[in-house]
């Protein structure tokens, strides 16, 4: 089970990353940033919509 939960958060920020890479945002972040940034990223997706 923890390993599902980990190849999800991973899946998530690889999603994020691309989507950083892909708008020229990534190369402003630091290696710390980004990491702090994907996983609000991840709690912003998990979040539910009502």
């Amino acid at each position: 089970m923890l390993n599902d939960l980990r190849s999800n958060k991973i899946e998530k920020t690889d999603r994020f990353l691309f989507i950083a890479e892909g708008t020229k945002f990534s190369f402003l972040l630091t290696q710390k940033e980004k990491k702090r940034f994907s996983l609000y990223i991840s709690f912003l997706l998990d979040y539910p919509r009502s």
